[in-house]
């Protein structure tokens, strides 16, 4: 039972999270649980089976989890729901004394490590079990156009979900033809580096697009639009950072276009590289066909600048007619971004409403209470 003078004790059990292999791996849910740190006590297990490398299993305890890395040579499903299951049976047969004492048992990320609950349910000892879920997957079908009973069933055992935005909770529904009980808890932005820096922005239009450059993003449209709203701003600016699949394609439509003095492909990025450039844009544009959440428009409010985006997924949750605009199509940017022009926003009320949603310690609290009403409900 949870007791008010001692904090909740979390197991966080997660298939995603950043290890020596790939240190910038889902950090939104390292930042997730960093954000309980305020509230409960927290123990992270990286439990992953990882698909198409050679066989190996890696053990060993970084600052922040406890790994358990086993690598298959295959990407077929069943192999990978299989070995997932046998590395939680051997986690719970040997912690049986951390699951006892845990208050509540959060799996991140539900498929694979979920598909044969029932047969580990005994085996956490019947404690109060939370998915906290962060996956577009489930709005794409997995990329199937066939029914996947496993992956559906998971949801269909009426395990409560806490979900980075309504949107994720509709398609996993949609997925699964289930329901069953949720909560919104938001990603977190680190506001000490995401902020509004007065003085920053730049006198001559300017535009920021960040990503890792992958469908369903869609910086084409983006693009396209820009070179139109040079007719009427012939010095305005297209800063492009960041790293992925279409950036050879940007690159070519950059040279086609003959847009080089007024479209720079700037690469890579850190954090406060990409605050920087966010406080000096007039707008930050993200052009996509789905975001679960969008973590990087959110990180774009925070520093108090203005966000184009398209209306969809969990973006539309947030963005709002004080903090940007959304579009439905991309044949509205031209006219969206020259009204981002010639009506900015007030960004001091935009970095507020950030701090007010998306910090550490607003999520935080909100996590934990979820996790609480989970571990003793009513």
């Amino acid at each position: 039972m949870y007791k008010i003078l001692t904090k909740l004790k979390i197991l966080h059990i997660t298939s995603w999270f950043p290890n020596k292999n790939n240190p910038k791996e889902a950090p939104w849910i390292d930042r997730h649980i960093e954000a309980l740190n305020l509230f409960c006590e927290n123990e992270v297990w990286h439990i992953r089976t990882i698909e198409n490398s050679p066989f190996k299993l890696e053990k060993y305890t970084s600052e922040k989890a406890k790994h358990r890395l086993f690598s298959l040579p295959t990407s077929r499903w069943f192999f990978i729901e299989l070995i997932t299951f046998f590395q939680l049976f051997w986690f719970a047969l040997t912690n049986g004394s951390l699951i006892k004492e845990s208050d509540v048992i959060n799996f991140h990320i539900a498929y694979p490590s979920l598909t044969y609950w029932k047969l580990l349910k005994p085996f956490f000892k019947n404690k109060p079990v939370v998915i906290t879920e962060h996956w577009s997957a489930y709005h794409f079908n997995f990329g199937v156009q066939k029914p996947l009973p496993k992956a559906q069933n998971i949801f269909k055992q009426n395990l409560p979900v806490i979900s980075v935005s309504k949107a994720l909770i509709n398609d996993i529904e949609e997925f699964s033809k289930a329901s069953f009980p949720f909560s919104i808890v938001s990603n977190v932005v680190d506001i000490d580096v995401f902020y509004l820096d007065k003085g920053k922005q730049s006198i001559t239009p300017r535009f920021f697009m960040v990503s890792q450059w992958n469908a369903p993003k869609d910086p084409f449209a983006v693009i396209n639009a820009f070179k139109k709203l040079l007719l009427p701003h012939p010095k305005a600016l297209l800063i492009i950072g960041g790293y992925g699949n279409q950036i050879d394609q940007i690159k070519a439509l950059i040279e086609s276009e003959n847009l080089k003095q007024n479209v720079n492909l700037i690469g890579l990025l850190n954090s406060d590289q990409i605050a920087e450039e966010m406080n000096k844009a007039t707008a930050f544009i993200h052009n996509s066909k789905y975001e679960t959440f969008s973590v990087v428009c959110a990180e774009a409010i925070c520093c108090g600048c203005p966000v184009v985006a398209s209306n969809v997924g969990g973006i539309k949750e947030f963005v709002i007619e004080e903090n940007g605009v959304l579009y439905n199509s991309a044949d509205e940017l031209l006219n969206v971004m020259n009204h981002m022009i010639l009506n900015p926003l007030k960004r001091e009320p935009i970095a507020v409403f950030g701090e007010a949603h998306f910090s550490y310690k607003v999520v935080g609290d909100k996590y934990f209470k979820a996790l609480k009403n989970y571990a003793n409900p009513a």
